[in-house]
This record gives C-alpha cells, structure tokens and sequence, in this order.
C-alpha cells in the first residue's frame, strides 16, 4: 500500500556522499564498473547472482526474443552499464521489454534487500520511470537519470557549507527531473531506474529531502486538521472555512490524518468511505480559498476536484483497483507512448466511460492526489471519447 506523505513528519538527515566526477567519460566509460558476476558476452542478465530455474528461463527468453542485447551489453550487465548505452536509440525499447520479462522471472523486488544488479531489472521495467530517465529531461541531454546523483552532491554540499542559502539549494536541486522523479516513484524510491555511475547512496533518504525542499516547503500541515496545508497562506476568510469544515465534520481527523488532502493516499481517502466525508468539506474550503493560494496550485486543486461528489465517488469505485488508480495508469502509458495501443478492453472499461459521462466534458476536473494526477488529460480525454458503450 502506497502511505500518504505527511507535510509534518518528513525531516532532513545528514548522508554520505560519493564523490561524483560529472565529466562525459566518468559516466559513459563502462571499463570503469566492476565486473558482474558470472557476466559473459551473449547474456542480458548474467549479473544476477545465482539464478534459480525460472530465473534462468526468463533470462534465456529475453536473449532470444531481443538478440540485439548482446550488442548493447557486450558485459551482459544492465546496473554495470552506461546511461548513454541505455538510452540509446539501439538499446532504449528492447532494454526495457528484456527488463520486463527478467523482473517478472527472476523476482526482482523495488527494495532495499534486493541486490542493486537485480533490483535494476524491475526498475527499468517501469516504462514510465524508464522514460523519465533517458528523456524527462527539458536540456540539451534530455535525460534525468543524472539528476539523482546531482541531487544527492548538492545536498552533502549544502550541509557541509552552513552560510549556503537554502534558496541555493532550492534552485540547485529542484528541477523538472527531481520533481517529476518524487511524483513517479510514488513514495518507493527504489523504484528509480539507477546504474552504477548514476544511484543514490540511500534512495529513500534522498526523496524524503527531496520531498522536504521541494513539495512541501510551501505546505505546513497541522495533523487532525483538514485543510491545514492551506491554512497558512489563507486570509481569514479561508481560515474560517477551514475551521468550520472541521467543527463541523469530525470525522476529517481521522479521514485525513496529516492534514492534507494532496499529500494523502488514494487507500486512505477511499477508506471508510472517506471520499464522501470529505467532498462537501472540500468544495467549501476551495470557494473560500480560491484566490489565495496561488502558490500552492496542486493543493488548492485538490479541494476543488474532491469537492465533486460523483466523481469522489467515481474515483474510489471499480473494485480493489480504483478507478482512480485504472485511468491514471492508463494515462501514464498514453503520455509515454502516444503510439501504444492500449487494448479497446482497457480504454473503454467501465471506469473510463464512468469517467467520461461525470467530468462535464474537462477532463481536470478528475480528482487528484500527489501520486495521482492524470498526464496529459486532454489527451486522454480524446483518446477515451472514441469508446463507446
């Protein structure tokens, strides 16, 4: 289960850091990488250390099914290897589907008891990360895959060098890249598609600092108090409403414990009907609220699309998957790939025409959590407005 994030318990904590050399050889030269184990030349997956039978077969079934992998990994190694390799055009698509198939028969757990070699299968099997990766990027580069160990430099900087303003820090480490990565790993930061000579000493540490500069640095929550993330920033016309929302509602402590709405879980919301709890509350709190949070854009917006009883009721319908979860999946992989084709029996399922009939025909009047917001709605909305029932 995915955790809401709470705006009041995520603290910073010193790290070690490895010195990064940022030339071009020092991250595209292969020779510098320790050898895999059991590493040969024809086999994609040979880093994985004693591999049982079905692990095996799986690495025996990407090798055949992408025999271009033994160009592109002549060490037969997927973490060992170089970001422009990965990247590459020759090697982007197939890495990604070999990835899939050895996560899937090799049990390559997103954890931090998973060998980093092994962990990296399952990571790069994630064609959303593996995107953000060689080309989240808004430089010349167009990759984001060096903005982790970036990150993580900057920091070990900043706490080594008091007088550095944290607005420094802010602008050094706040990218696109890392703001996008803290969304896309939703919550798991060793779900990052990471090799050798770009990963993080401690994934987990990095996103909670990450999290802490870049997201929440705005957002001030009091716990047991909805809407407190606002509250801040809010006129007294504001503060009233959240306070009423509360005196009103006491239920919304335990619905939205951090206080938050955005930086609540879908499981927490969808809880003990929670979604319904929280709608009128939420549509009053943003008509008070509106105009003066500006700078706190997402969350603001999520008190509005909440606020909407049918679709609150839309998103956390559809069984053990959510429909909230469905179309955000499906969203993401359109936004991925605009060329994939994503089966009719997906596109039009019964929450995305559910979805269509309720949103009044704008697509951002989805609800939305900071780990789900839809990539690219409109897109989408066109996409699914060619199903039909």
């Amino acid at each position: 289960m995915v955790l809401g994030l709470s705006c009041w318990e995520v603290h910073g904590h010193a790290i070690r850091v490895r010195k990064i050399d940022d030339s071009p050889d020092f991250f595209n030269n292969e020779l510098h990488a320790p050898k895999p184990l059991e590493a040969n030349k024809s086999s994609f997956g040979s880093d994985i250390y004693n591999p049982n039978s079905q692990c095996k077969a799986a690495i025996e079934s990407a090798a055949s099914k992408f025999p271009e992998l033994a160009d592109c990994y002549a060490g037969g190694s997927l973490y060992f290897s170089s970001p422009n390799t990965v990247c590459s055009s020759k090697c982007y698509d197939i890495t990604v589907k070999a990835a899939q198939i050895i996560s899937e028969g090799c049990g390559s757990k997103l954890d931090g008891n998973t060998p980093k070699p092994l962990r990296a299968y399952g990571a790069w099997s994630n064609t959303k990360l593996a995107y953000w990766a060689c080309n989240g990027g808004t430089d010349s580069s167009n990759s984001c895959i060096h903005a982790i160990p970036g990150a993580q430099t900057s920091f070990a900087n900043y706490e080594s060098a008091p007088g550095l303003p944290r607005s420094q820090l802010k602008k050094d480490v706040c990218s696109k890249c890392i703001t996008d990565w803290a969304s896309l790993v939703q919550g798991n930061a060793y779900m990052t598609p990471a090799l050798y000579y770009a990963d993080a000493l401690d994934p987990p540490e990095l996103l909670k600092k990450v999290v802490d500069l870049c997201l929440f640095a705005s957002a001030v929550c009091v716990a047991g108090r909805f809407g407190s993330d606002l509250a801040l920033t809010g006129t007294h016309r504001c503060k009233a409403a959240i306070d009423k929302a509360n005196a009103n509602n006491p239920k919304l402590a335990s619905c939205i414990p951090q206080g938050s709405l955005y930086f609540t879980s879908i499981e927490t919301v969808c809880e003990n009907k929670c979604n319904m709890i929280i709608s009128k509350p939420s549509q009053d709190i943003y008509d008070a609220c509106k105009s003066e949070n500006q700078s706190l854009s997402d969350n603001i917006n999520s008190y509005r699309t909440w606020g909407n009883p049918s679709l609150a009721n839309w998103a956390c319908s559809g069984g053990n998957s959510r429909c909230f979860g469905i179309l955000n999946d499906i969203s993401g992989r359109i936004a991925n790939d605009p060329s994939q084709a994503i089966p009719e029996e997906e596109l039009c399922g019964n929450c995305s025409l559910d979805w269509l009939s309720k949103i009044s025909g704008d697509p951002n009047n989805t609800p939305v959590l900071y780990y789900g917001k839809l990539l690219n709605p409109q897109q989408l909305y066109e996409k699914i407005k060619t199903c039909s029932r």
